[in-house]
């Protein structure tokens, strides 16, 4: 508690190395190390005024020293004790050298809840996350690793450690960082904004400070503060305590997949129907007039083959549609006329030039030819 004197729950610290001075404070060539309780003890001296000088032992900071029963002055700082009178039989005792482990200042870097969906032409710039991500800590939340933190004094300026180099921290796979061995005083961490990610809100730990957050931007500690919305300034650090959960909050943002309108619907619209329920066949008038060709006969039956006309080719389908009108047919509807099969494998050796179709109808003696193909013409495909 930094009061000078050993309390019971405050231990010893070993192997720190005192050397005896003279009355003048000049070294003498005695030293000695503490025990494993913190215990030191120069035997055997003559009467006379003495002092004990501390080396300072790693990972602690000078904290209050006290003069014991024999008298003299702690230097305060300093790590030495002068002016001790001894006399025959009189010893010095509780000569003590009080040091503050340091402190410590710890905290995570996470990616807050899953990714912001934004709406079609809405914009990441200035999108206020407070409200849906505050930045507290929970289950859904993405531990960032491998991110860098700055410590700085209690102002925001960068601190340098004696090679003057940046005094840093990354966080590891959980997002955790800390900065260990900290005198007691003020501090600041600065974060390097992660890429991908979007700042989000940055929360002080349990020993206060103010996070550069949009809401206090203008706060008088950091106005003057480059700090890029990535600061916890003012973090209270005392002698072997931690200040935790300083808390650095990233967003991330998801863009709506990119929808391609369909097309137009350019197809013509339909025709009025006639009476009768039928739609009248309209045709486009030619680009040059009608010029009928020589006479034809139409004396062969193609089922496949070809009659010499290259690079054309026709097909009919014939499709069943079922009954879109139900199983009774009205009069002028389509009736099955035949149950022959037409073998396509015999129509795939060549190109057709022309060729007709002869339907046999029920009932009558000839049969219905429909003639496919002008010789000289380019013949067309359909169903």
């Amino acid at each position: 508690n930094a009061s000078g004197t050993q309390d019971n729950n405050e231990p010893g610290i070993a192997n720190v190395t005192l050397t005896l001075l003279d009355e003048n404070g000049n070294l003498l060539p005695a030293t000695v190390t503490t025990d494993a309780e913190g215990n030191y003890l120069f035997g055997n001296l003559k009467p006379g005024v003495y002092g004990v000088r501390e080396t300072q032992p790693d990972g602690y900071y000078d904290g209050l020293d006290t003069a014991g029963s024999a008298g003299g002055v702690a230097q305060n700082p300093g790590d030495q004790i002068t002016g001790a009178t001894l006399t025959a039989g009189r010893d010095g005792k509780n000569y003590d050298f009080g040091e503050l482990p340091g402190g410590v200042i710890s905290g995570h870097v996470f990616r807050d809840g899953p990714p912001i969906a934004l709406d079609f032409g809405q914009s990441a710039s200035g999108f206020d996350v407070e409200p849906v991500r505050p930045g507290v800590r929970s289950p859904d939340d993405t531990p960032l690793a491998g991110v860098t933190l700055i410590l700085a004094d209690g102002q925001g300026n960068a601190l340098r450690d004696a090679n003057g180099n940046l005094i840093t921290a990354v966080t590891n796979a959980a997002g955790f960082y800390q900065f260990t061995g900290l005198t007691p005083g003020s501090y600041s961490v600065l974060e390097q904004q992660p890429g991908g990610l979007t700042d989000g809100v940055d929360t002080p730990g349990n020993t206060g400070g103010i996070a550069a957050n949009k809401g206090n931007l203008f706060s008088p500690v950091l106005i003057n503060l480059n700090h890029r919305n990535d600061a916890i300034v003012g973090i209270n650090v005392q002698a072997g305590t931690e200040s935790v959960e300083n808390n650095f909050s990233e967003v991330a943002f998801s863009q709506p997949p990119l929808l391609i309108p369909p097309p137009e619907n350019r197809l013509p619209p339909l025709p009025e129907q006639v009476p009768g329920g039928a739609f009248p066949i309209r045709y486009s008038s030619p680009a040059a007039p009608f010029q009928p060709g020589p006479p034809l006969s139409y004396s062969h039956y193609y089922g496949g083959g070809a009659d010499g006309v290259p690079g054309y080719s026709w097909h009919l389908s014939v499709i069943d549609a079922g009954s879109p009108r139900g199983n009774h047919r009205g009069n002028g509807e389509v009736l099955p006329v035949s149950e022959q099969r037409f073998d396509a494998f015999q129509a795939m050796g060549a190109e057709m030039g022309q060729s007709r179709f002869v339907l046999p109808v029920k009932g009558q003696a000839e049969p219905h030819v429909i003639i496919f193909g002008m010789q000289g013409a380019t013949p067309i495909a359909g169903d």
